[in-house]
């Protein structure tokens, strides 16, 4: 009995399918992996925009006790729209930030509306809605004009208020504190009570959503109470610096990329090798 083989695929053919199969795979997993935003926040608009200004930072260093803790219960948040290298980058439609902490909620009352743009956004950059959610504990700012393009950097003010104003506590709220927590170093920390934030990103009918906690802000030992002051008056006089509160670039994860990766070319590997066989 005579017995018929296939024949084997050839090398060259074989080896050319499989670079074909990753450079297709991992080539969408790059243009994939470009969408990105980042995220800050400052009691001041000004330090976010001119954060290497010296001028800017010894200006807010002389404010009032009293301005300061205002100021630091209406903070700025900055949201950036990171995305590079794609090939067909994304714009941001929404961005959702929770409270954190839940003793404490988004007000309208002082600002006339739950966010509220500042003055250097960049040009074209508009917010068309903010919508409260959870009762205040979550706020979705949408912006206008078709998004937030790659570049394109979004600044803009929120208030913080207390559920319940007679329940005692400091009258001015600390974002620092509501976000996240500010610890020492060395000492624990815990992302549980802290903010949540979202952004939304649209290409024609293709979104995805990139989310990430706020992390604990670590300062130095001993720097609570004297040059980092949350939460409380400082003496009249005192130059008390303010620095931002920034996290790194919030991206598709790459390991999750990688993933399906692997299994596009094991696919595009087994149908090339069925065709070899057939």
């Amino acid at each position: 009995m005579n017995l018929t083989y296939p024949k084997p695929a050839r090398p060259s053919f074989f080896v050319a399918a499989v670079l074909t199969a990753l450079a297709v795979c991992l080539g969408a997993r790059s243009a994939d992996a470009q969408q990105a935003f980042s995220f800050a926040a400052s009691s001041e608009e000004m330090l976010l925009a001119y954060p290497d200004d010296m001028m800017v930072q010894k200006i807010v260093e002389w404010q009032s006790p009293l301005v300061r803790a205002i100021n630091q219960s209406r903070p700025f948040l900055q949201v950036t729209n990171s995305t590079g290298g794609s090939v067909m980058p994304a714009n941001i439609e929404t961005f959702t930030i929770t409270i954190g902490d839940t003793a404490f909620n988004f007000g309208d009352a002082v600002l006339g509306d739950f966010a509220v743009l500042g003055d250097t956004s960049t040009d074209g950059v508009i917010i068309e809605s903010v919508t409260p959610l959870n009762n205040g504990d979550a706020i979705q700012v949408k912006f206008g004009n078709g998004g937030l393009a790659p570049g394109e950097v979004a600044r803009f003010q929120v208030d913080i208020d207390h559920d319940d104003p007679g329940a005692g506590g400091f009258v001015y709220p600390d974002f620092r504190s509501v976000f996240y927590d500010v610890v020492e170093e060395g000492s624990p920390t815990s992302t549980a009570d802290n903010s949540q934030i979202t952004a939304v990103f649209v290409e024609g009918a293709d979104t995805l959503d990139l989310s990430t906690t706020l992390p604990d802000q670590t300062v130095p030992v001993g720097s609570i109470g004297s040059s980092v002051i949350v939460n409380s008056f400082f003496s009249y006089g005192t130059e008390v610096p303010l620095d931002n509160f920034e996290i790194p670039p919030v991206e598709i994860p790459e390991p999750a990329t990688m993933v399906l990766s692997v299994l596009g070319l094991l696919g595009c590997i087994s149908g090339f090798t069925r065709r070899r066989l057939s």
